[in-house]
C-alpha cells in the first residue's frame, strides 16, 4: 500500500473458519489494482511510532439503519502529533478490539436496537458482552445464523469504503446444552 501498488485481503465470514475448501485470499500488487471494479480500497496510514505495522482509518460504524451511525474517535482515523492513533490491522487475531469509552458506547447503541431478552447468565459464563435469548425455529434448533434477526453492523473506512459484517461475525448462535429440555 505504501508503494502505491495495493493489496487486497478478502475477509471471509466466521462460519467458514473451519472449512478447508474455502480460503481467505490475499492479492498483492498489480493484480489487486487491476481488480478495482470488484474490490474496495482504503488508504494505509503510516505510523511514525510503528512503521512496520499496518493501519487504516475508521470513520464510523453503522448499526441497523443509517440513523444509528456512531462516529469514532479521531484517534481511529488518524495519528496525533505523538504518533498515536489509527486502526491496527492484525490478521492474527479473531476479534476486533476498540478503545474505551467508544466500545461501551457502541454496545449501548447495539443493545438499544435489539429486542431479544438478554441472557446475562450466558454473558457471565462466556465473558461475551451481549448475549440474547432468541426464539427457536420449528424444530427447536437454530439451523442458520442468518435466520437470526440482529441489526447489521457496517464499518466505514477512509476513502468512502464500507464493510458490512456478515451476521455470523458479530453474533454467534449457541444452542441449548445437550442434556437440557426445551419448553414450547
Amino acid at each position: 500500500g505504501f508503494l502505491q501498488k495495493g493489496f487486497s485481503h478478502c475477509f471471509l465470514a466466521f462460519k467458514y473458519a473451519n472449512n478447508p475448501n474455502i480460503s481467505s485470499p490475499l492479492v498483492v500488487g498489480d493484480v489487486a489494482i487491476s481488480s478495482k471494479e470488484n474490490l474496495q480500497f482504503t488508504p494505509m496510514l503510516k505510523s511514525p511510532m510503528y512503521p512496520n505495522n499496518y493501519y487504516i482509518g475508521l470513520e464510523a460504524i453503522t448499526i441497523g439503519n443509517a440513523s444509528a451511525v456512531t462516529q469514532v474517535p479521531s484517534s481511529l482515523r488518524e495519528f496525533d502529533s505523538q504518533g498515536n492513533g489509527g486502526l491496527l490491522i492484525d490478521s492474527g487475531t479473531t476479534y476486533t478490539h476498540l478503545p474505551e469509552p467508544f466500545y461501551s458506547n457502541l454496545l449501548s447503541v447495539l443493545e438499544s436496537v435489539i429486542s431479544y431478552p438478554r441472557a446475562k447468565e450466558m454473558e457471565t459464563k462466556t465473558s461475551f458482552d451481549l448475549c440474547y435469548l432468541v426464539p427457536h425455529t420449528m424444530n427447536n434448533t437454530i439451523t442458520n445464523q442468518e435466520d437470526l434477526l440482529f441489526p447489521p453492523i457496517t464499518f466505514h473506512f477512509l476513502n468512502n469504503v464500507s464493510l458490512a459484517l456478515p451476521q455470523g461475525n458479530h453474533f454467534y448462535a449457541m444452542g441449548a446444552p445437550v442434556n437440557s429440555s426445551v419448553v414450547k
